[in-house]
């Protein structure tokens, strides 16, 4: 489990939006040049993909299927499916 921290100056985030501002103008004169366009990816369609890795590492972090990985310490094992199973049922709602 991680959790991502924004710890970039407001200096850094202005030269890397700069920076990816002039790759992407590279990117769109290189596809010029070959007179490519660009496919259309659907965010719904990517999000939805996103949520089926979740659930499926939800799944992963069932007592049972972390056994695999060592000794599930049975105090905590029914904490740890309440909470996974709490995590499949929202993702299994998502749209």
């Amino acid at each position: 489990m991680y959790e991502l921290v924004d710890d970039l100056t407001d200096a850094q985030k202005s030269t890397l939006l700069d920076r990816i501002e002039q790759l992407k103008e590279c990117i769109r004169e290189f596809a010029d040049a070959l007179d490519l366009t660009p496919d259309k990816a659907s965010l719904s369609g990517l999000i939805r993909g996103k949520l089926s890795i979740d659930w499926a590492n939800a799944c992963d972090i069932q007592a049972d299927k972390l056994s695999s990985y060592g000794p599930v310490n049975p105090d905590t094992a029914p904490t740890v499916n309440l909470h996974a199973q709490r995590l499949i049922a929202l993702l299994n709602t998502a749209d």
